[in-house]
Formats: C-alpha cells, structure tokens, sequence
C-alpha cells in the first residue's frame, strides 16, 4: 500500500492556492474566503489582546496588524514549500523566528 502520507498536506495546500487564485473572478468565492480571514483575523486580534493583557505583548503591538501578518506569512510560506521544499525542523526555525520577531514583549 503506497504511502500518501505527505501527498495529503501538499495536495490539500494546492487546493487551496488554486481556490484562491480564482476568487478574484469569482465574487462569491472572494466573498467566503474574506469572511474566513476576518474570522481568523479576529481569533488572532483577541490572542493579541489577551496577551497584551497578562504583559506578554508589548502594547504598541495591534492586534489587528498581527493577525493580517501572521496570516500573510502563513499562506505566503505555505505556498513556497510547494515549489522550494524544506526540512522540517528549517520550516519550525523559519517560523518560530517570524513569531518572535512579529509579537516583541512588553519595553522594560
């Protein structure tokens, strides 16, 4: 029995990059996929905000402009690794540093 364990992951990231390539000409397919990111924009915002709260964010960070960077840098890094494959512990290096860099602590 062939092993289609790592096929699923890269087939389903091509799904998803050839959905978004057409909702441009598609209005209700813009439509849905604006409506998922606001959500997820809004889950990450209020993360961004609990943080802030329990001094783990630095306050000057918006919770609004992290989400739409982590979510670029999510679907733009998903995207590459379909064309330019990597090790996985490179990927966990890659994104662990952005996440650092995109959500600094609080000034002493």
């Amino acid at each position: 029995m062939p092993d289609h364990s790592q096929a699923a992951p890269a087939s389903a990231c091509l799904v998803s990059v050839a959905v978004s390539d057409r909702a441009p000409f598609d209005p209700a397919l813009a439509r849905s996929l604006a409506d998922w990111d606001a959500e997820l924009r809004g889950r990450l915002a209020l993360l961004a905000g609990r943080a802030r709260h329990e001094g783990e964010l630095d306050p000057a960070v918006r919770g609004d402009t992290l989400a739409r960077s982590v979510l670029a840098f999510a679907a733009g890094l998903a995207g590459q690794l379909l064309y330019d494959p990597v090790d996985e512990a490179e990927v966990l290096a890659l994104v662990r540093s952005t996440m650092a860099a995109l959500t600094p602590g609080p000034p002493d």
